[in-house]
């Protein structure tokens, strides 16, 4: 083997993967059929389509942990049959998936080592020492004996390709990379990324941020409905042209946005005191409040008290201290049935806890907070005919797939599990929301959708407490954006005069006025 095929780390670099006329079923659906992509060293790919395309599936059969049903994989010419994940980092593919794949309480060598065979004889100084070796080879600055659950969120993302370079990815996935950093954490992966792309590693990058790919990628594959559409070079492609081939027609990226006169006070929290999970303080103190016709953005890093805001508000957490106010009644003492009642819907952060039941189907989701309802019921029984109605308007209007009011929600893709959620919450006529996240890890065409949803929510004079760590979300929504950092308000202003880039500062801990 020449030195040329090494990478930096010793281990062998892959000129070639190829996926070829890929087919993979699921029961009812063809996730891919007959796909083919292919990725060479030194070089970033990115992999573009909606929930449910078929390229998270795509993915998971090059990295093990699906086996197609047609087709073939090649490494560097070679066929292979990869039918673990440990058989795909043998073989130098390595997968950072979207949620963190760590152990909190162990320090960042035993998160390494956790994966190295060697059982009870495993020495912790070596691995300590390869991975420092692969940190400053690839300028990834860590502490080896720092614990995950200290570390930042971006810190926690380097830690991950770390893991993925020391056990010799020369193929690297990375799904939703940036789905939880601050602007100035994205810089630092891109920089990241492109020293691994000059050093011969193959990166495949999963994102829905259509800027993004034109930053980073030398190539673009867009998937729809399981199938190839087109595989371009990044030349002078729009994002307008990406997102049509995603989704099949035109989208309006740039939002309409109404100007309008907020009305009277809905919401108002006030000297709020919260404890995290680790019975630690979460939010100390803080105060904002919310008029109707308006969105106010909460701008920060997750972790920094945001998410204990929501659920105390949403009646799923208790508070230590202060009020919390809708049409200028207390609520801290009402259940979330009471709450609901009031005025106040919500959508969660995590759609799989809070947010639905996956051993539901989706007409018993969208039903859950309803089955009360005159309308819903005949008597002492369920009225199924009117329930199947409106969940099929549902399912119309907001385009959840497979359009089937039967089908299980723990089938669904995502981006649909967060359509059922939304479309849920957003068939209330509520006074007031709470709103986190919500177009996380969804497709460009439903994140066109749910904006405009909330957009015209404000207009009808709804008051919207938007929760979420994408800048460029908060920026084009929010009326008025309060930066939160350690649990305390660091700041609030008016959209118009606030600047991505010192938001990002603030977000991050930094010092200075937004």
């Amino acid at each position: 083997m020449s030195a040329a095929n090494l990478l930096p780390s010793g281990h062998r670099r892959i000129e070639l993967t190829e996926m070829i006329a890929i087919t993979k079923r699921f029961p009812g659906v063809v996730a891919n059929d007959r796909v083919n992509f292919d990725v060479r060293a030194g070089e970033i790919h990115a992999l573009l389509g909606e929930n449910g395309a078929g390229k998270s599936t795509l993915m998971h059969q090059l990295g093990g942990l699906y086996l197609p049903d047609e087709g073939e994989i090649r490494l560097d010419g070679q066929q292979v049959d990869i039918r673990s994940p440990s058989e795909a980092l043998r073989l130098g593919i390595g997968m950072i998936h979207q949620h963190f794949m760590l152990v909190p309480t162990l320090s960042v060598t035993e998160n390494i080592a956790l994966s190295r065979q060697g059982g009870p004889l495993l020495d912790l100084n070596s691995v300590r020492d390869e991975l420092m070796a692969v940190s400053e080879t690839y300028n990834l600055e860590i502490n080896p004996d720092g614990y995950v659950w200290q570390m930042s969120l971006g810190e926690m993302k380097r830690l991950e390709i770390i893991k993925a370079l020391f056990h010799g990815g020369s193929i690297i996935i990375l799904d939703e990379p940036t789905a939880v950093l601050t602007p100035r954490e994205v810089e630092d992966l891109f920089q990241t990324l492109a020293l691994m792309r000059s050093r011969g590693h193959s990166l495949i990058f999963i994102t829905h941020k259509l800027n993004e790919v034109q930053i980073i990628s030398d190539h673009i594959t867009v998937m729809r409905d399981g199938r190839l559409i087109d595989t371009l070079t990044n030349d002078d492609i729009d994002q307008s042209t990406l997102a049509h081939m995603m989704v099949g027609r035109e989208l309006r990226l740039n939002l309409e946005k109404t100007a309008l006169d907020a009305g009277d006070e809905k919401l108002r929290v006030r000297n709020l005191s919260v404890q995290n999970d680790y019975d630690l303080p979460a939010l100390r103190g803080i105060n904002l409040s919310v008029r109707a016709g308006e969105i106010l953005g909460i701008a920060a890093v997750s972790g920094n008290g945001q998410n204990e805001l929501a659920e105390c508000i949403a009646g799923l957490r208790p508070a230590t201290g202060g009020e919390v106010y809708l049409n200028g009644e207390s609520i801290l003492d009402k259940s979330i049935g009471d709450r609901l009642q009031a005025g106040l819907s919500y959508i969660p952060e995590e759609r799989t806890v809070h947010g639905t039941i996956g051993t539901f189907t989706v007409a018993e989701n969208v039903i859950l907070q309803k089955h009360g309802s005159r309308r819903y019921r005949s008597g002492p029984f369920m009225n199924f005919g009117a329930i199947g109605e409106f969940t099929e308007d549902l399912i119309s209007w907001f385009n959840i797939l497979p359009r089937r009011k039967e089908a299980l929600v723990k089938n669904l893709s995502g981006g649909n599990a967060q359509r059922v959620m939304v479309a849920r919450e957003l068939s209330h006529e509520p006074e007031a929301m709470v709103v986190e996240r919500p177009t996380h890890g969804v497709d460009v065409g439903a994140t066109e959708f749910i904006r405009e949803l909330m957009l015209q929510k404000r207009e009808d004079g709804v008051a919207i407490l938007l929760i979420s760590e994408d800048l460029d979300e908060i920026m084009a929504l929010a009326d008025r954006i309060a930066v939160i950092y350690e649990g305390s308000v660091v700041d609030v202003v008016d959209r118009k005069d606030a600047i991505a880039d010192k938001l990002g500062l603030l977000m991050a801990g930094g010092v200075g006025q937004v």
